[in-house]
């Protein structure tokens, strides 16, 4: 059975909230002293706490006193290099949910607009259906999908000149995606006359190439 996610916020029951107080101080102290004897590392740990009439000190306020002597004892460098407030932990956590979020976004959509791809190639007609920024993604998924295949028939055939490339529109965030990851998309049908600009998606102003096009 998969464990619950905990929800990390206040207990405001205090009841409960005292029980969960009392669980993790153990789990804590349990940590710090695993990691004193499996490491070798040097700990100690001060809490306060309405629950205690004094602070909670492990493992000994001689052993306190000394760790925090040899660390008043460093340079301001050293002693700020890995600190960490609550702050910019929070700050750290998020920016790292916005890079995964953005990652989904994008491969959700890649995957919405193949899906769409293969539909217009079984001779469904949805494209009229299509708004300009649906039509800019499916010129990057089709972009994509060519030059993946130009460069697979480049690699089994060495005496064949690589494609010219272009890099690809990131709809998301308005960066390319050859920052992000290193690729580049070339635009491999003439016909396709492919121009970049801000008009494809008024809502997050990344360029794009526009919707329009020349037949051959």
């Amino acid at each position: 059975m998969a464990r619950r996610r905990l929800r990390l916020a206040y207990i405001v029951n205090q009841s409960k909230r005292k029980a969960s107080y009392q669980k993790r101080k153990r789990g804590l102290v349990k940590k710090l002293n695993e990691l004193t004897v499996l490491c070798s590392a040097d700990a100690a740990m001060i809490m306060y706490s309405s629950f205690e009439q004094g602070p909670v000190i492990w493992p000994t306020v001689e052993r306190v006193q000394e760790l925090i002597a040899r660390f008043m004892q460093l340079p301001d460098v050293q002693q700020t290099r890995r600190m960490m407030s609550q702050d910019s932990f929070v700050a750290q956590w998020l920016e790292k949910l916005g890079t995964q979020l953005l990652k989904l976004k994008q491969e959700n959509r890649e995957k919405e607009m193949n899906a769409v791809m293969h539909k217009i190639f079984r001779g469904e007609q949805i494209v009229d259906y299509l708004s300009s920024v649906d039509l800019n993604d499916l010129g990057w998924v089709l972009n994509t999908n060519i030059a993946e295949s130009d460069l697979r028939l480049v690699r089994d055939s060495p005496t064949l000149a690589p494609p010219s490339v272009v890099a690809p529109t990131d709809v998301f965030s308005g960066q390319s995606y050859q920052d992000m990851v290193g690729m580049q998309i070339p635009n491999l049908n003439p016909a396709w006359n492919w121009t970049f600009s801000n008009q494809n998606d008024p809502t997050q102003g990344g360029p794009g190439p526009s919707t329009s096009q020349q037949n051959p």
